[in-house]
């Protein structure tokens, strides 16, 4: 017990003359090897300031594990279309449709004939028939001997005369 006590008191003085941190110290150091009595030799000095700095460089060990996979990142600016692909393979043959309507094409036909014989001195006169075989929406006109086209295309006429002596 009385060692205990003894240390105390040589640490006593130690802690008594320790400066604070938070003030600066009011005596200032001289050099032991200086002069006292020379005043031009005595230089006083304040207590240098000790900061402690570590070199992180030295301290940093070998590359740890892999960590886990964080929360996906909004998503970003849409980019510009790419280029068109190769064409793919051709496709297996589909179902028949359903039937459609009937051919709906306008058309004009007529078939007439004439029965009285044609006796004229005229070079040029209209041909007028006396006979209508077939004459689809009255296009072809009996009494005058004209055809009008009212469906607009391309026409075929076919002329088949014929004679006949009725003494036979």
């Amino acid at each position: 017990m009385l060692s205990g006590c003894f240390g105390l008191l040589l640490l006593l003085p130690l802690v008594c003359c320790v400066p604070s941190p938070s003030r600066s110290p009011s005596r200032l150091c001289r050099r032991c090897c200086d002069q006292q009595d020379s005043p031009a030799a005595t230089a006083q000095y304040q207590m240098p300031e000790v900061r402690t700095v570590i070199n992180m460089t030295i301290l940093k060990g070998d590359k740890g594990d892999k960590g886990d996979k964080g929360t996906p990142g909004k998503p970003g600016l849409e980019g510009s279309p790419g280029y068109r692909g190769p064409m793919g393979p051709k496709g297996s043959k589909g179902q028949a449709g359903t039937p459609g309507d009937a051919c709906k094409i306008p058309h004009s036909s007529f078939s007439v004939g004439r029965r009285k014989s044609l006796h004229s001195l005229d070079y040029y006169q209209a041909l007028v028939f006396d006979t209508v075989f077939v004459n689809l929406y009255e296009h072809f006109n009996m009494f005058k001997g004209k055809f009008y086209c009212y469906v607009p295309g391309i026409y075929f006429f076919n002329v088949n005369i014929h004679t006949w002596n009725f003494k036979e």
